[in-house]
């Protein structure tokens, strides 16, 4: 049996994407879902220059990378987006993301976007270590699970190289938060852990603890 997200992700990704979500089911029969999204006409694009990134971003995995994973895939590995402060404070915050599952970095920079943050998404552990300054970021989500260096591992790196001189807020996010895994969490160093799916007001009220300190950092 799975974790039971997939059906809480869809939900969140058809409402960010302002779709529709339609779901019949009949018992011995099976479920029916529909998805209705308003998307525009995408341009023809050149196929073998779209396939390089994505081969180059997906080494390591034996499986072919899923549409939504591929699309992403496409893009730079530190990806960045904001559309200005539209957050309650009013202050746009630069927020690192290290998440390995495509849907999951679709969903929480769709989320940072929309309050008005910046996010910088790494596909794993290793990766957020090697894009982490001191001084660059105001906030770090780290998901637990990852290739290469896990969250509990990346956290410990980026705050040895810290040296305590740049503790800013790192918030574990994680589908497994029962009270002692997450007493865990904090005893490894996390600030706060966020229970996936990610929920909007969870975010919001995690973000309340960073302050918009950092500076432009060449990275």
């Amino acid at each position: 049996g799975g974790t039971g997200l997939g059906l809480a992700i869809v939900c969140e990704l058809v409402t960010l994407m302002q779709g529709q979500l339609e779901i019949a089911s009949e018992p011995g029969q099976g479920t029916t879902v529909q998805v209705r999204l308003p998307l525009a006409q995408a341009d023809d694009i050149d196929e073998d220059a779209a396939a390089a990134p994505e081969a180059e971003a997906g080494q390591g995995s034996d499986q072919p990378a899923p549409p939504t994973e591929a699309l992403l895939l496409a893009q730079p590995s530190a990806e960045t987006e904001t559309s200005g402060p539209s957050n309650h404070s009013g202050q746009s915050l630069r927020i690192l993301v290290a998440e390995d599952n495509a849907t999951n970095r679709l969903i929480i920079r769709k989320l940072l976007n929309r309050m008005g943050h910046q996010a910088v998404l790494c596909h794993d552990g290793a990766e957020a270590v090697a894009t982490w300054k001191p001084g660059a970021f105001d906030c770090l989500l780290m998901d637990i699970s990852m290739p290469r260096l896990s969250g509990i591992e990346a956290l410990h790196e980026i705050r040895k190289q810290a040296g305590g001189a740049d503790l800013v807020p790192i918030f574990a996010v994680t589908a497994h938060t029962m009270p002692d895994q997450v007493d865990t969490l904090l005893d490894e160093g996390f600030d706060g852990v966020l229970s996936k799916p990610i929920r909007t007001m969870d975010l919001s009220q995690a973000l309340l603890r960073c302050r918009p300190e950092s500076k432009p950092v060449d990275l």
